[in-house]
């Protein structure tokens, strides 16, 4: 399978967790993740720092209970969303495989998508919704669109490109 070598929101299954020490002491749960477009690993550390909300946030995308033994076994085989990045380096740089290609990594790690969560007391709320939008004046027809005419040659502007703001992460996403 080849690996995941793009940015994006993935659909997963979590195939393989197993626990690992990096260089410099800090524990970890690398997680391999199967999508339809390839492969990826993901790194979740357990630092003092970090350790409860890793915690939370593995509890919530996998249901994993309070024996860290058995939580590569509780991973494994489950479904989830990865947020992929390109990863960067200590110094902010974009960081880059031995043969100069971007390397990419998971960002995050959440719960599949089940949809919206329900409304509470829906049939109240549907009612007085219903309620508002009646005592609201009514919208008036609208009129049939004008078309306008062309202006001449001189005096049209050529457009150009408007930047867009940096895509964002979701407010769902948890960082790994």
């Amino acid at each position: 399978m080849p690996t995941i070598n793009s940015a994006g929101r993935y659909k997963a299954i979590a195939t393989k967790a197993e626990w690992g020490q990096s260089n410099t002491g800090t524990n970890f749960l690398r997680i391999s993740f199967d999508t339809d477009e390839g492969h990826i690993f993901g790194w979740v550390y357990f630092s003092e720092k970090s350790r409860q909300g890793t915690i939370e946030r593995l509890r919530e995308v996998f249901g994993i209970s309070n024996n860290a033994r058995s939580w590569p076994a509780e991973i494994e085989g489950k479904e989830c969303s990865i947020v992929v990045e390109q990863g960067e380096d200590a110094d902010g740089n974009p960081r880059v495989n031995k043969d100069g290609t971007p390397r990419f990594d998971v960002k995050y790690i959440n719960p599949v998508s089940q949809g919206p969560k329900p409304i509470d007391n829906e049939d109240s709320f549907l009612a007085n919704l219903s309620a508002y939008a009646a005592r609201m004046p009514a919208a008036p027809p609208k009129a049939a669109p004008v078309r306008a005419q062309a202006a001449p040659a001189a005096a049209r502007q050529v457009a150009r490109p408007v930047a867009r703001p940096a895509a964002q992460a979701d407010s769902e996403d948890g960082p790994f």
